[in-house]
């Protein structure tokens, strides 16, 4: 069974259960989902390119049943359209939404979705304030304790977060790459993909892989951590929602975004 896994480094790890993991993915889905109503698929398909709207549009119009719906609300990379040559990210716009319209525990599902599995993470003097949006979570039953009683993990995770304030905690999913993880630093993996990073003493390992998630000087780690400061404006490509492609002005706020 698949794991969303809280790492430290000198605490331990502490992991969720992966069907609350993607409890939580689907949660972020369905927010799309109701955002989209029947008289939508006029607009929806005109946005779409000929390709997607091909496999999307079959039959009588529905959304509950379209390949539309679904890709719109899965986990896929896939452009949902072509505007002004650019696409527009499906899996972007599901978490733009959610992160729009959510309370801070489906926020934080967002970002664990989004980007759990690429190893956000959280700085020490903010792991109390995830824990407490965690507890909100719980008590708002948007988080489960348990499933056919089996424990989710949740104390754990939040027991982890609450053990100290001096030091990061890092997400891994246990399908993708764990962490450390030498591709966030400038070690070179070769085609077989080992790299001197393997050999490192695992504290070192995770100094220097910390190191290297701290890093602006990568695009692609920016953004990572979860923290107050930017928590409610966070957005993710484009940064453009099922809303934006909605409203009335959506063409001026499509060009706005892609400007």
């Amino acid at each position: 069974m698949s794991r969303l896994y809280f790492h430290t480094r000198d605490e331990g790890t502490a992991e969720l259960m992966g069907f609350e993991y993607h409890h939580l993915c689907e949660a972020v889905r369905t927010i799309a989902r109701g955002t989209v109503g029947l008289d939508d698929g006029d607009r929806l398909k005109g946005l779409m390119s000929p390709e997607v709207a091909r496999s999307s549009f079959q039959g009588v119009f529905d959304l509950r049943q379209l390949n539309f719906y679904r890709t719109c609300t899965s986990t896929s990379r896939r452009g949902l359209a072509t505007f002004d040559g650019k696409d527009l990210d499906a899996f972007h716009l599901v978490l733009n939404t959610a992160m729009a319209l959510g309370n801070d525990p489906i926020r934080l599902a967002v970002r664990i979705f989004g980007q759990g599995d690429i190893h956000a993470w959280v700085d020490g003097s903010n792991r109390s304030w995830v824990a407490d949006i965690i507890d909100e979570g719980l008590d708002f039953g948007v988080y489960r304790q348990s499933l056919r009683g089996t424990s989710c993990g949740w104390e754990d995770v939040t027991s982890l977060l609450r053990g100290a304030d001096d030091a990061p905690v890092v997400m891994s999913y246990s399908v993708e790459r764990a962490f450390p993880d030498g591709r966030l630093t400038d070690y070179v993996y070769d085609e077989d993909g080992m790299s001197p990073f393997d050999d490192l003493p695992a504290e070192e390992q995770w100094d220097v892989a910390m190191a290297g998630l701290r890093s602006e000087k990568r695009p692609d780690r920016r953004g990572l951590e979860i923290k107050p400061g930017d928590w409610k404006g966070v957005r993710f490509g484009y940064g453009l929602s099922m809303l934006d492609l909605l409203a009335d002005d959506y063409e001026e706020r499509i060009r706005r975004a892609l400007a």
